[in-house]
């Protein structure tokens, strides 16, 4: 099989053997993104992907669900794991709903002492989600808090499980840090004065950007606190109002075409 961990820009550093040997991911971080790291090839303007990151848990997911569901919408859920272990009845809901499955590692780790380490948090939150994925589901990886490293994607297209993945998956709405504007959904959890619906309109403003500049939205939110779920029903109100200039179409990440290219 192909290695689904293609290369977007070949690292100059690298040694020839190593360019004959494996392919691998930009550390710009901007898949499935174009080289200028802001649009999606093949997309148009108007579509969102939604994703959601570090569950699942019984306080948020199931809420995320059942918004997701009055709105028809289907989404990409990024599981932890040891989270997915521990809730696998919310895993089967998730993709009976027809969303999908995919990966974040088994313990949110941030970085990794070794190439070992980082195949087995694949392989090892595969090993929980797989029963619960269906013929033709693409893996999907994305790396906890954005850190990837060149290494990381020569280990997994060397090792034969962890290479079918595509990734890592990154987003252009959402993330946030702490001294940017509110543009997280974590910054309604922490601070009290940052509320749902704050959150939610930095996120409408963030898409409406994307689109006045000609790009898709590939969106990042967690289903770890209730207040997300809260945001995302303010969010999709919003989007799907007959009142909204720009009728919106939400897409899973699955269907993009640079990621389909590298499952062939």
């Amino acid at each position: 099989m192909k290695s689904s961990l293609i290369l977007l820009a070949m690292a100059l550093s690298l040694t020839s053997t190593m360019a004959h040997t494996s392919k691998i991911l930009s550390p710009q971080k901007t898949f499935p993104f174009g080289s200028d790291g802001r649009t999606l090839e093949g997309v148009s303007k108007n579509t969102i992907y939604l994703t959601f990151d570090d569950g699942p848990t019984s306080e948020a997911t199931p809420a995320i669900l059942d918004i997701l569901k009055e709105y028809n919408i289907k989404a990409t859920f990024f599981v932890v794991g040891r989270m997915a272990r521990a809730h696998e009845s919310i895993l089967a809901e998730i993709r009976s709903q027809g969303h999908r499955l995919a990966n974040h590692s088994y313990n949110h780790e941030l970085s990794f002492k070794s190439d070992q380490e980082f195949i087995d948090t694949l392989n090892d939150t595969h090993e929980v989600i797989e029963r619960y994925m269906q013929p033709g589901d693409i893996s999907l990886f994305r790396a906890p808090g954005g850190n990837w490293k060149d290494w990381q994607a020569l280990a997994a297209n060397g090792n034969a499980s962890a290479r079918k993945y595509v990734g890592p998956i990154f987003w252009n709405v959402g993330g946030g840090n702490g001294n940017a504007k509110d543009d997280a959904d974590w910054k309604c959890w922490k601070t009290w004065w940052v509320s749902a619906r704050k959150c939610g309109k930095s996120y409408i403003e963030q898409i409406e950007n994307n689109y006045n500049r000609g790009r898709a939205s590939l969106v990042l939110m967690h289903d770890i606190n209730r207040k997300s779920a809260d945001m995302l029903e303010y969010i999709l109100k919003k989007l799907t109002s007959s009142r909204s200039k720009v009728q919106w179409k939400f897409e899973l990440i699955s269907n993009i075409p640079a990621v389909k290219e590298n499952t062939k």
